[in-house]
């Protein structure tokens, strides 16, 4: 009997150095300065709204295996986004890309599209419901203010048409069947018939009828509510 008591306080010893063998492991040491991101948590309900799985944060159970959070490498930055179907078939990698992020809105970014998804996803985000393909555009020249998880609106190169000149949508009026501008003329606006081109992302490529530097109207001058505004 004496003998086993002797040997209980060995016994504890073990399990106590067990126990902060374990408590250690619990703690992770970065390899380097940056910013931790959380990664989606798959068994996390989805949100019904936006179709996007939430990220793992405190309080979540972890499964054997799973990643939880990243140190990205922020020299080597990239977006993603979403192409639709419709706008698939002219999208193609190396293509340049502009970005305006919401958070550094004193300059415009460039990137060139890297890679595009090969099977489309549902995109729950819109109503009616979409398919679309996911986009990777890299950065050319990362700014250091940039982080990960911001914002940004994406402008994608699909083609470059030298010396063109184009006025948002809502310049052009279908005045039966004639397109027109009403450009500012020594104080009144006048109508002006318009060749048009391609349209694209609320713009309007004019072939003929406007010159650079030209002041058009936004709203219809002819209509009867936009002359009583004035």
């Amino acid at each position: 009997r004496l003998h086993r008591m002797q040997g209980r306080p060995q016994e504890a010893r073990a399990d106590l150095e067990q126990a902060e063998k374990n408590l250690a492991a619990l703690t992770l040491t970065s390899p380097g300065d940056g910013i931790i991101t959380m990664l989606p948590n798959s068994r996390a309900r989805t949100s019904i709204l936006s179709g996007a799985t939430p990220s793992f944060k405190e309080g979540d159970r972890a499964y054997s295996g799973a990643a939880i959070a990243e140190l990205p490498d922020m020299s080597t930055i990239h977006a993603t986004a979403p192409v639709y179907e419709a706008d698939r078939g002219r999208v193609a990698p190396g293509q340049a890309v502009t970005l305006n992020i919401e958070a550094v809105p004193d300059r415009e970014h460039r990137g060139r599209v890297s890679e595009i998804s090969t099977l489309a996803r549902l995109d729950r985000s819109t109503y009616p419901t979409r398919k679309s393909f996911d986009l990777k555009i890299e950065l050319e020249e990362p700014d250091p203010r940039l982080r990960a998880g911001m914002t940004a609106a994406v402008r994608v190169e699909v083609e470059r048409v030298p010396g063109s000149l184009i006025v948002p949508e809502g310049a052009v009026f279908d005045k039966a069947g004639r397109m027109v501008a009403y450009v500012l003329s020594g104080g009144a606006y006048r109508e002006r018939t318009l060749r048009l081109g391609r349209r694209s992302g609320g713009l309007v490529m004019v072939l003929s009828g406007l010159a650079r530097g030209e002041r058009v109207a936004l709203k219809d001058p002819t209509l009867p509510e936009t002359r009583d505004a004035k």
